[in-house]
């Protein structure tokens, strides 16, 4: 797994590359305070909720929520943030793995 530290100068590289190019961008999956400066571009900014079509043909049509409390998880660095209403939060497994120091 690797760590946001280690993703976030490429990231961070390859995202002023496509808004140079004028290429539309989404980021899932990366807490805002991972991706400074380019939260605008998170799918937590845009939309709360969430449909997915699960394995089984099923329509969920509240995934986010499912999604917060099933495997992601808040601490005290996001109730210090202003984007805590809307930001979904670490991995549960990324934050046992590596702890919050770079969510901080």
């Amino acid at each position: 797994m690797a760590t946001y530290t280690v993703v976030s100068r490429p990231l961070a590289e390859g995202l002023d590359l496509l808004q140079a190019r004028g290429i539309s961008i989404c980021l899932v999956n990366f807490p805002f305070r991972t991706v400074r400066g380019y939260e605008r571009h998170s799918v937590d900014t845009h939309s709360q909720i969430v449909h997915l079509l699960d394995d089984d043909g099923i329509l969920r049509t509240d995934f986010r929520a499912a999604e917060r409390s099933a495997i992601r998880v808040k601490g005290e660095p996001c109730r210090e943030c202003s984007l805590d209403p809307v930001c979904s939060g670490p991995f549960r497994n990324y934050v046992a793995r590596c702890g919050w120091s770079e969510i901080e």
